[in-house]
């Protein structure tokens, strides 16, 4: 996507572009909405890293009726 006729599609452009639009980006809120979404990047790896170790438990505990008496 093109911003003002410059070279935005490119990665210098997209730079360019945002250090001039952006003047916040090393202020207090820059650093913590980017704390924060490191923060919920983590978490949500974390999570899966759990789910992911767990997941043998899980089906080693699920039953198995398949000698079940029932006709």
């Amino acid at each position: 996507m093109q911003f003002e006729g410059d070279n935005s599609n490119t990665f210098d452009g997209c730079h360019a572009f945002l250090k001039k639009h952006l003047p916040f980006r090393r202020s207090a809120a820059w650093q913590l909405a980017t704390g924060n979404w490191q923060l919920a990047t983590g978490n949500w790896q974390l999570a899966t890293a759990r789910m992911m170790t767990d997941w043998p438990d899980v089906r080693s505990q699920r039953r198995d009726f398949s000698d079940s008496t029932v006709p």
